[in-house]
């Protein structure tokens, strides 16, 4: 099963395909460029519903602030819950850019976990729970 990484923008698109052949050489794996951050959710969202297969939004998450951090996943959330069914979408922040997190163990984690999965495994690994 092809599993899909959307990403932002080139250099991120790059930087991705070095990772996983690091990570998981041979990995069934497409990689996307969105145009853009603002592109990305809609685009992982309109391949979710193309293609039913798993599918994960790759962003740079831009700061090490919890608070900012809580509320990308909060948003990205409240998409995915608009999905139908059980739809694959998936959200991996970069913290705090993708540059950076190449090297951070959770991060490498979190996409072969993804990457390994036929199935949406990190849809709700968030705690949206209030604060």
């Amino acid at each position: 099963m092809t599993h899909y990484i959307v990403v932002a923008e080139e250099p991120d698109l790059l930087a991705m395909q070095d990772i996983i052949a690091d990570l998981l050489p041979g990995a069934d794996v497409e990689i996307v460029e969105a145009e853009g951050k603002n592109f990305a959710y809609s685009l992982g969202r309109t391949i979710v519903m193309q293609e039913v297969s798993p599918t994960a939004v790759v962003l740079d998450a831009g700061t090490r602030n919890p608070e900012i951090i809580r509320d990308i996943e909060i948003n990205f959330d409240d998409l995915v819950t608009s999905l139908p069914g059980d739809a694959p979408l998936t959200l991996i922040l970069a913290v705090p850019t993708l540059e950076i997190a190449k090297d951070d163990g959770e991060f490498r984690q979190k996409l072969a976990e993804f990457l390994e999965s036929n199935q949406n495994t990190l849809r709700r690994h968030f705690d949206l729970s209030p604060r």
